[in-house]
């Protein structure tokens, strides 16, 4: 579950942040990324370098399927001046071994986690975030409810899974 998909008007209410860390640190993410107080990660590179740190990640990309570790790998690159040039090698379907799209899409599911919690950990370290602060210093009004009270939980909580928040699973 991602910050921008909209859910349904009658599953709002029900799919209060459970997984704290999931959902609550991907809204953060989310809230931090619209905020500009976090960028986007990209493969940054200056205006007259573009072209050959395009390439650099193409042969990495083309490296990864040759050496038969994935079917297919997707990557952005954004040179300086805030262009991005969309990457694919592999194939989308083993079986037909059509291509994989520049621009498809992949689902990360519970691999989100150990980014989002990356990411917070080093606005920890930028002192942009405070592990013992509550959540509702960064995410206001966001974890209210039955099971859970941003006012109460704290950054620490959600990124151990201990804030005590119920699990969607069992909201919906």
């Amino acid at each position: 579950m991602t910050g921008t998909r909209a859910l349904p008007s009658r599953l709002q209410a029900a799919r209060r942040p459970r997984r704290g860390s999931l959902l609550a640190s991907g809204a953060a993410l989310a809230a931090l990324l619209g905020t500009g107080l976090l960028a986007p990660a990209t493969a940054a590179a200056t205006p007259s370098h573009a072209p050959a740190a395009t390439a650099s990640v193409q042969r990495d990309l083309d490296s990864l399927v040759n050496e038969g570790r994935f079917p297919a790998v997707l990557a952005s690159v954004t040179d300086g001046r805030g262009r991005t040039r969309d990457l694919a090698a592999g194939v989308r379907d083993v079986t037909t071994g059509g291509p994989a799209p520049v621009n498809g899409r992949i689902r990360m599911a519970s691999n989100t986690k150990t980014f989002t919690a990356t990411v917070v950990l080093q606005l920890v370290a930028e002192r942009r975030i405070g592990l013992d602060q509550p959540i509702e210093r960064y995410l206001p009004g966001l974890v209210r409810g039955p099971g859970g009270d941003g006012r109460e939980i704290t950054v620490r909580e959600l990124l151990q899974h201990t804030s005590g928040l119920p699990d969607y699973d069992d909201v919906v």
